[in-house]
């Protein structure tokens, strides 16, 4: 009936027992999106994403995060762009599991130049800093 209206036709709308025609200009289409789903409409196509945060995609998102937060920090600590470094942290939880995690840990020394991942007091020297991501405490510590 919504793809009628919107073609400028009318409808017929059947109630108790007798059949009633609606002009499009007497009819008012409203779209809601499902729970859990984004919708967007443009020129008669209508696309819906769903928007459900698995714990797969939040741990990914944590792990980008985790990259962005390490390479702000090798500009601060003035690296150079080629530097290999070894990465200290100290965290748990979620961040913990991406840590852990051996894709993600892969991905995320890759993007990073990082040798290793460590998980330990970030000795004399490093870059340090104490950040909050997804609502969890992390401590990271760079060194060349």
């Amino acid at each position: 009936m919504a793809e009628q209206v919107k073609a400028g036709r009318p409808i017929n709308v059947h109630m108790e027992g007798q059949s009633i025609e609606l002009l499009p200009g007497e009819v008012e289409v409203r779209t809601h999106a499902r729970r859990g789903y984004a919708v967007a409409e443009e020129r008669g196509l209508t696309v819906a994403v769903d928007t459900t945060i698995t714990p797969e995609l939040e741990r990914e998102g944590l792990a980008r995060d985790l990259v962005r937060c390490i390479q702000n920090m090798r500009r601060e600590a003035d690296f150079n762009i080629d530097d290999r470094i070894t990465t200290y942290y100290q965290t748990g939880g979620r961040l913990a599991k991406v840590m852990h995690d051996p894709q993600l840990a892969t991905y995320i020394q890759a993007e990073t130049l990082s040798r290793e991942l460590v998980e330990s007091v970030p000795p004399q020297g490093a870059y340090v800093q104490s950040l909050e991501l997804g609502g969890e405490h992390i401590t990271l510590g760079l060194q060349r």
